[in-house]
């Protein structure tokens, strides 16, 4: 679905289950978190999805977007009228925003999908046991 030039569209909260199909409709995701968002699950979806994403430079999003890269990124205490140019000029640019996109599932692919989460989650556990002293089979060293 798309809607005339100059138009947002505000969903509001929705069900997790409909997030996937609501992704499809986008043409730009915009997080303005104005707190430190940990991790933002929402932009990995989005960026799975295919759908690129604009937000400000707050808590662990800068770990996994590069600003032209695969995320739009902008100063974390940008104003309101600020993330509107953003927006506007993102949405001037719909080649740029393809390659984003592109870029951004073809990351996420990379660096969360099941397979590699567990890898580093068990490599993380196995450091800590290191660390602690333990060895394998529970006892300590």
């Amino acid at each position: 679905m798309m809607l005339p030039s100059g138009s947002v569209t505000v969903l509001g909260v929705f069900p997790p289950a409909v997030a996937q199909q609501l992704y499809g409709l986008g043409d730009l995701l915009v997080i303005p978190s104005r707190f430190e968002e940990p991790f933002s699950m929402v932009a990995i979806e989005a960026m799975a999805s295919g759908l690129p994403v604009l937000a400000v430079r707050r808590g662990g999003m800068p770990e996994y977007m590069d600003h032209g890269l695969n995320a739009l990124l902008m100063d974390g205490d940008s104003s309101p009228e600020a993330i509107a140019m953003a927006i506007e000029d993102a949405a001037s640019d719909r080649d740029r925003l393809s390659r984003i996109a592109l870029e951004a599932r073809q990351m996420v692919e990379r660096r969360f999908s099941w397979d590699e989460v567990a890898s580093q989650t068990q490599s993380f556990y196995e450091r800590i046991l290191e660390c602690s002293g333990m060895v394998h089979g529970g006892e300590r060293g």
